[in-house]
């Protein structure tokens, strides 16, 4: 009798095992569908809105979001995530990726109907332009961690430390890629070519921050099978906080004044104030705390 109920036992917990393993793989399932679905909708909704309201002289913007928003969540999400590594991991950051394209787009769209339609004064669109520029890296810092934890829910898989710098690297990445395609269409826009140089500049500069902080996720994806220590290298800081939300503050307060003025070094102090605000959300990233994974043998 003691064999019999050890063997059921046994039955039952590898039936509950086979039961919870075919549903993570249902709902993985689900979740690549849905983000094949999501990457497809957004390239035919945004190829529809740059048909109907942009037109395709603005193309270069525009394919640099859709690399954004559909490459780069159909490669490291699908391709990556649910074929060549099976990783929830990776799937989030295709999720990540697909939330930053989606965002900034419509925030283009926006930009060129209000300047277009002359629904406010021509003082105004300088300030347009930069709400364009800052609103969608608030939006996307905002929700990023809300996301990739609905997307691991989702998923029936929890994060360890290993993952959250990962994702830490994957939101930089993403946040970068916003800003430099930002600062491509403000270049695209500007017809001073003194501004357009400085423009080429910060589009460098935030490419070049992309592509390190996306190869320093893949860094230490390719790592996950190590065994790693957590070492805490900065704590969080207030003050660093504090001085970031001062930045932001007098870029809402100087950026009306600097918009409406009739200077002519207004576009210049324009760029200088979208400088300060991404230095401001370079900022908020770095008040959170740093976590280094110190890897054996290494």
């Amino acid at each position: 009798m003691n064999k019999k109920g050890e063997t059921n036992k046994l039955a039952e917990e590898i039936l509950e095992r086979l039961k919870v393993h075919t549903e993570r793989e249902r709902r993985l399932e689900r979740l690549d569908s849905a983000l094949l679905y999501a990457c497809a909708l957004v390239g035919v909704i945004f190829s529809a809105l740059q048909y109907l309201y942009l037109g395709w002289e603005a193309c270069v913007m525009f394919v640099s979001v859709l690399v954004l928003a559909c490459v780069f969540p159909f490669y490291i999400g699908y391709i990556r995530g649910a074929i060549k590594f099976d990783s929830v991991t990776e799937r989030v950051r295709g999720w990540l990726y697909l939330y930053a394209g989606s965002v900034i787009y419509p925030f283009y769209v926006i930009d060129q109907q209000v300047v277009r339609m002359e629904i406010i004064p021509p003082s105004y669109s300088g300030l347009i332009r930069v709400m364009t520029f800052l609103i969608p890296v608030m939006i996307i810092y905002a929700f990023r961690d809300l996301l990739a934890s609905k997307i691991f829910e989702l998923a029936g898989s929890e994060p360890n430390d290993l993952d959250d710098v990962i994702l830490k690297h994957t939101n930089l990445a993403a946040l970068e890629f916003v800003l430099s395609a930002s600062a491509l269409y403000a270049m695209s826009i500007n017809p001073e070519p003194v501004a357009r140089l400085m423009w080429v500049v910060i589009f460098g500069m935030f490419v070049t921050m992309f592509m390190f902080s996306e190869e320093a996720s893949r860094n230490y994806f390719n790592k996950r099978d190590k065994e790693y220590r957590v070492v805490v290298q900065r704590k969080g800081s207030p003050k660093i906080y504090v001085v970031a939300f001062v930045l932001l503050v007098l870029f809402f307060m100087l950026g009306p004044i600097v918009a409406m003025s009739e200077s002519a070094e207004r576009t210049t102090y324009m760029i200088l104030l979208t400088v300060m605000a991404g230095i401001a959300v370079f900022l908020l990233v770095y008040s959170e705390q740093r976590r280094k994974l110190v890897f054996e043998n290494e």
